[in-house]
């Protein structure tokens, strides 16, 4: 099935601490990320500090060409917000 504008990654455990450093722990909820392109990592990060969401990992470029910030949805899952740099 093509859904379009949609991915399905698979990530290890192991892969995601490596990543996001204490994102498999306490409430990940089944090993499940939920990613969202959006098109300002920064303000929008700024944005969600200013409302006391729980920030895992703040904005960092990757290697691959994508700006992302991680948090934590207020159910546990962790959220990957990024933008194409």
């Amino acid at each position: 099935m093509v859904v379009p504008g949609a991915v399905l990654s698979f990530f290890s455990l192991r892969g995601m601490e490596a990543m996001v450093p204490g994102s498999a722990v306490d409430g990940a909820r089944g090993g499940v990320t939920l990613e969202f392109r959006i098109a300002d990592v920064d303000a929008c990060h700024e944005r969600l500090l200013s409302r006391g969401v729980p920030v895992l990992k703040p904005p960092t470029t990757q290697a691959w060409g994508r700006r992302s910030v991680w948090v934590r949805d207020p159910d546990g899952a962790v959220v990957n917000l990024y933008q194409e740099v």
